[in-house]
């Protein structure tokens, strides 16, 4: 199963515990392939160094690295993807598309109210987890 997940998704799995964290998880025992592009890791970096400051996370650095070094690295090209309120959260949709993701796993609501693009759906984390 190939799968994108939004920074919001990534971010809360690092700092915080919970349904984030267990797919955080997941992705590290092998049960899913993640799948990411530049961009989205850029803004994930910048969200990092962002909230480390802050909740001084040591190892937010080191599990970025290990995001990058095992995912599946997809730049996207001009595919078609469906409209989105939010211009910021069209790089998702754009990596979700030429990744062939099969799930782009997300809690923002711009996002969810898209669904389905191209090859997959859009879900909540607790219903990505439900899968498992």
């Amino acid at each position: 199963m190939r799968v994108v997940l939004d920074t919001n998704v990534v971010m809360s799995g690092i700092f915080w515990s919970g349904p984030t964290e267990k797919i955080l998880k997941l992705w590290s025992q092998g049960k899913f392939k993640l799948v990411l592009s530049l961009s989205v890791f850029d803004e994930y970096k910048e969200i990092v160094q962002r909230l480390s400051k802050k909740y001084e996370l040591k190892s937010a650095d080191s599990i970025l690295h290990d995001i990058f070094i095992g995912s599946d690295l997809v730049e996207p090209g001009e595919e078609l993807v469906p409209d989105c309120e939010d211009i910021d959260d069209i790089m998702f949709l754009e990596l979700a598309v030429a990744g062939k993701a099969d799930y782009l796993v997300s809690g923002d609501k711009h996002l969810l109210k898209v669904e389905k693009y191209r090859g997959g759906k859009v879900i909540k984390p607790s219903d990505f987890l439900a899968l498992f």
